[in-house]
């Protein structure tokens, strides 16, 4: 009787810690009332409809790349800011790395660095007719620009761009010297653009006071039952790792097929690794993410309000958007061998590409 007392007691006091935690961080922050930017200027609009009409896919095999494309591409930019081009000094440190350079006024200060990219996914032909718009028309419909590189990047690339047209134009100079950095291989790892701009900055002897990279967008309904905007700021990321699994047997034919082909024993790993799937931790990190919007919702007040701030995370009510943003996730790509209509090989190998969790901010110690 004793232990059900004991129980009954611990069960009421995690409430009661529950419900004042949510109190406290009901009130914790301020939120500042929202207004919708209105911008009648459909300039900038233009500049990036017709950046999303280039066709810079990037691809793992670089041979495929269009690098005439690229070209083209550079030459809208050099035409589109003039100011830039004009003034700015520019280097091509790769046909996949270009850095610009705005002397500032105190030569004392460390420069800044803005980055973004232009090269994006590839659309297969077959995929082309299940979009809305067309994949690289650029369209600007209902309010939206519609195509590849919308967000992810060309809309950063475009805006830096344009924010330094206008303050050249005002006659700005920065305080600070600001580099501008764009790749053009960011969808494939960076290896040939982001790298080379990492390895001039090294033999340059420059250090960086800090960096603004791509990030995320302005998102409004759809992200924890919350309607109103919410701009989110990405101050973390993901590093990956390819896992390549390999199972091997004896070659065959369909007629006289083993107990447990390669592909067989293949199958029960994958199922394995997609059956016990990363636990969903509320991190630090994530912990104060949620608590910046816990004003908005009390839902998301209880779910921070936990005795246990950094342990197991419920996933009940969680969007897929939050929940595959905790945890390392995992996605099987089957790769190498064939199975054919009669015959089997003896080996399959799939690479499965999995984003691991970090756990510290970039830029932390």
């Amino acid at each position: 009787m004793i232990i059900l007392y004991v129980i009954v007691a611990a069960v009421v006091l995690i409430l009661i810690i529950v419900i004042i935690q949510t109190v406290i961080t009901s009130h914790r922050r301020i939120v500042t009332p929202f207004k919708q930017p209105v911008d009648e200027n459909l300039e900038t609009a233009e500049k990036l409809s017709k950046a999303i009409q280039y066709r810079t896919e990037s691809f793992n095999n670089l041979a495929r790349i269009n690098r005439d494309e690229y070209r083209r591409f550079h030459e809208f930019l050099n035409t589109s800011f003039p100011l830039v081009h004009e003034q700015l000094e520019r280097r091509e440190l790769s046909d996949f790395s270009v850095l610009y350079r705005w002397e500032g006024t105190n030569t004392e200060l460390e420069p800044a660095l803005l980055m973004a990219h232009w090269d994006v996914v590839p659309v297969p032909e077959e995929e082309e007719a299940q979009w809305n718009e067309p994949p690289f028309s650029g369209a600007i419909k209902d309010g939206f620009i519609h195509g590849r590189g919308s967000l992810d990047d060309k809309i950063s690339l475009i805006s830096i761009l344009q924010g330094v047209e206008t303050l050249l134009a005002e006659g700005y100079r920065p305080g600070r010297t600001v580099y501008v950095a764009f790749g053009g291989d960011e969808e494939i790892g960076g290896l040939n653009g982001a790298a080379n701009t990492v390895r001039y900055l090294e033999k340059e002897g420059i250090r960086l006071s800090w960096v603004l990279d791509e990030a995320t967008v302005i998102i409004q309904g759809g992200l924890l039952g919350i309607e109103r905007p919410i701009a989110l700021i990405g101050i973390s990321e993901k590093g990956q790792a390819d896992i390549r699994v390999t199972a091997s047997g004896d070659s065959g034919h369909a007629s006289m097929p083993p107990k447990s082909t390669a592909a067989g024993v293949l199958a029960k790993a994958i199922w394995r690794i997609e059956k016990r799937p990363s636990r969903l931790t509320l991190t630090p990190l994530m912990k104060g993410f949620l608590e910046s919007l816990a004003p908005c919702s009390k839902a998301v007040r209880l779910k921070t309000c936990s005795p246990r701030p950094h342990g197991p995370l419920p996933t009940v009510g969680l969007s897929p958007v939050i929940q595959y943003r905790i945890p390392s996730t995992g996605c099987v790509k089957p790769q190498g061998g064939k199975i054919l209509q009669s015959r089997f090989s003896g080996v399959n190998i799939p690479a499965i590409p999995y984003p691991l969790h970090r756990w510290k901010a970039m830029g932390s110690d």
